[in-house]
């Protein structure tokens, strides 16, 4: 098989993995509250200030969720489907854009195996595509960008744009994820300043011009917000949302492992692609690092931003993934320019390659004797299906013309089993996919009929603070907190909005936490349990 006809299957059967299980598995992790969010907005056109259960979100801004609402109205479904689209096609597009700059600036090869490894990467891959109800792949995208943007405008020479098209993805990221966007633009212009040798353009006209359009652009946003909720307890929880993503609200214990820990974690995060961290260990690798601009600019920028979460002591994978496209490069260049050089060290680690690829068929057969999947339907037809996949990945890998697009197609046929093999017991596992089947129960009892949330509203202090400087504190109010599938799977099925309320009025449905209810006055219609909170809810009809 041609290396262009790989390539071709690669894309293939990574379309058909990431899309054709789209919407099988229920919301879960931090999809429903992305969902719910977006839902609300949509439905009660409140566009500027976020809400769960028509209270007040303060967490974070809404560009996110204006994008969803748009595949909502698109689509006309609030599906799950619906949901992980915008997600799952920033990390498709983030990969073709990849592969464009990457080809720009070294060559089609390393593009082409640059792009593959962000696609194929293991957390991505076998999680991030698969959870794409959340909010970090749009906001890679949109830093990456950031980043892209600020590499050419520094290269080029093109300070107008440089400043002026960054600045306004800096705006569209201030509202996707708040502040985070401000340290990214700081410390990639200090560090592209230092490296191109352009310091003084930090006191520019265009730098000025740059930051009073992200003035201008957000100012707006927070005005209009303000002109309907509290927008300095909004600004106050934003500061808040950023802080605890460093060191500085973490116990030492979890910083100091962190600290220890945090390279093998990226190690993992980009598995198998970080085993080819073998060809850094060149003669002259800061001569080949050098040679090329964009590669060592992707350096300055990963090694000016990460410190930050390297010492946060709370790893969480999906927070990196704006670094993963710059890392898998650094893989992709250095296996380029230095594996031909170091054919011993080369032929062990495609040894071990090997091994993995030719057990590969048989660890694919194994679900079918397994109790928790042996059950699914057709399970042995998955079986042969994916031993034959397998057994192509290793025809390919031992007779093909590119090993590392086998891997590549390795790395895709194991996303295919996890759809084919984990997904469906997943689902079918009640204790953990719960919601979407025990909301249609309740539901069969409501019909269209709109259900309120009745309990305590939760209070909650706040602060920007810095350590222990503290600039303001404020308590703020929201609806309790449940699980968010709760509100998703109701609002998705009658298209009204669970509305929180501290009063019962006559002849509604409610739910609330059993201990909030007196059950001689209102016996329940349904129980359920709250998994997120470990509580049991109650349905009742007052």
């Amino acid at each position: 098989m041609s290396q262009r006809n790989l390539v071709f299957l690669i894309l293939g059967l990574l379309a058909v993995a990431v899309f054709g299980w789209l919407g099988y598995i229920e919301l879960r992790a931090e999809e429903p509250r992305r969902a719910i969010v977006s839902l609300e907005m949509y439905l009660s056109g409140n566009w500027i200030v976020p809400q769960i259960n028509g209270w007040t979100y303060y967490n974070k801004p809404p560009v996110f969720n204006w994008l969803m609402m748009l595949f909502f109205e698109i689509t006309g479904s609030f599906s799950e489907w619906v949901v992980r689209l915008p997600s799952l096609l920033s990390y498709l597009v983030l990969g073709l854009l990849h592969y464009r700059y990457v080809k720009q600036y070294i060559n089609q090869k390393v593009a082409l195996f640059a792009s593959l490894f962000w696609l194929t990467s293991a957390d991505l891959l076998l999680y991030g595509s698969v959870n794409t109800g959340e909010i970090d792949p749009f906001y890679a995208l949109v830093v990456y960008l950031q980043v892209i943007v600020i590499f050419k405008g520094f290269y080029h020479q093109k300070y107008w744009s440089l400043f002026l098209v960054s600045y306004l993805l800096v705006a569209v990221g201030f509202l996707t994820k708040g502040l985070p966007s401000l340290a990214f633009q700081v410390f990639t212009l200090l560090g592209g300043a230092i490296y191109f040798r352009k310091f003084r353009l930090l006191f520019g006209w265009q730098h000025i011009c740059g930051i009073l359009l992200l003035v201008v652009s957000c100012g707006a946003y927070l005005y209009l917000y303000d002109s309907r909720d509290d927008v300095l307890a909004f600004f106050v929880r934003q500061f808040k949302e950023a802080s605890q993503r460093t060191g500085l609200e973490t116990e030492f214990s979890d910083t100091a492992l962190q600290f220890f820990t945090f390279p093998l974690q990226l190690v993992k995060l980009t598995l198998p692609w970080s085993l080819f961290l073998v060809f850094f260990f060149k003669k002259g690798f800061l001569k080949t690092l050098r040679q090329n601009a964009f590669i060592a600019f992707s350096v300055v920028f990963v090694l000016a931003n990460i410190w930050i979460y390297w010492i946060s002591g709370d790893f969480k994978a999906r927070y990196y993934y704006m670094f993963l496209p710059f890392i898998v490069s650094w893989f992709a260049y250095f296996y380029d320019q230095n594996s031909s050089k170091m054919p011993r060290l080369q032929k062990v680690l495609f040894g071990f390659f090997g091994f993995q690829v030719v057990i590969f068929p048989l660890l694919l057969i194994i679900p079918a004797f397994v109790p928790q999947t042996a059950v699914l339907p057709f399970i042995w037809w998955r079986a042969i299906l994916l031993f034959t996949l397998a057994t192509l990945v290793a025809f390919l890998f031992f007779k093909g013309t590119s090993r590392v697009l086998a891997l590549a197609l390795f790395m895709v046929v194991a996303r295919l089993g996890l759809n084919l093999y984990y997904l469906p017991a997943l689902q079918a596992d009640k204790n953990v996919m719960y919601y979407r089947s025990t909301m249609a129960e309740l539901l069969e009892i409501t019909g269209k009929e709109q259900v309120f949330l009745y309990g305590n509203a939760y209070n909650f202090p706040s602060d920007a603070s810095i350590g222990p400087l503290t600039f303001e504190e404020t308590t703020l109010t929201t609806a309790p907190l449940i699980a968010y599938q709760i509100p998703y799977y109701i609002t998705r099925h009658n298209g009204l909005i669970v509305q929180f309320t501290e009063e019962l009025v006559p002849g509604r449905y409610y739910i609330a936490p059993a201990d909030m209810v007196n059950i001689t006055d209102y016996p329940p219609l349904f129980r359920f349990e709250d998994k997120w909170k470990g509580q049991e809810m109650v349905l009742i009809r007052t």
